[in-house]
């Protein structure tokens, strides 16, 4: 991929969003490589660590995908949502302290993750610094997805598939969100087109 028309962004923390296995860390690699930016923080890293400091914690030890059981026996959109955002805000603290920490050293990173939720997203978006990208798939390139990583995973099917609505539901609720904040929704059906329209958007 030839992108040597765009500028490596400065002290730039760029935060790609996006529900399960909608390819942010792949997006995130890519991206990294061709922007010259070292540090990549996968929020999964993050929860690792508090699952090992609490593990009684109900909400951080499941899935994002899987938190709606916490709420009811219904996978609906209430449960799934409820779910989520309960799930997500557990390490609430420790993104603002990355992003702080990365801050003070001024160098450029980026974070890539389902935790990145609404309201952690209305804090953020007032630092000046801060890029963020929702990155989108439609449902056939979901289960694609979902395919492709399973090939080389010891994981079932149904452990995804038998929560795709609530990994839908998630998709959707991250879409709404940044338009209702205002920032760049990009459809992830290709990884070269995809990581160049986030480049553009960086370096508008």
């Amino acid at each position: 991929m030839n992108l040597s028309q765009y500028q490596k962004p400065r002290n730039k923390t760029i935060l790609i969003i996006g529900a399960p296995v909608s390819g942010k860390s792949t997006i995130s690699y890519g991206l990294s490589i061709e922007l010259g930016i070292n540090q990549i923080i996968d929020t999964d890293i993050i929860r690792g660590i508090k699952v090992v400091q609490e593990p009684m914690n109900k909400y951080i030890n499941t899935y994002s995908f899987k938190s709606w059981e916490l709420f009811g026996k219904k996978q609906n959109k209430k449960n799934i949502l409820l779910g989520y955002e309960k799930y997500s805000e557990q390490i609430e603290k420790e993104i603002f302290g990355v992003i702080n920490i990365n801050d003070s050293l001024g160098r450029s990173m980026i974070i890539e993750g389902v935790h990145l939720h609404p309201k952690l997203i209305e804090k953020l978006i007032k630092i000046n610094k801060l890029q963020m990208i929702c990155l989108s798939v439609n449902s056939k390139e979901h289960k694609r997805n979902i395919i492709n990583r399973l090939k080389n995973s010891h994981q079932q099917p149904r452990f995804y598939f038998d929560n795709f609505k609530a990994i839908r539901g998630i998709n959707n609720f991250l879409v709404d969100c940044a338009k209702k904040y205002n920032f760049p929704i990009i459809e992830n059906k290709n990884i070269k087109n995809t990581i160049s329209s986030i480049i553009k958007v960086v370096n508008e």
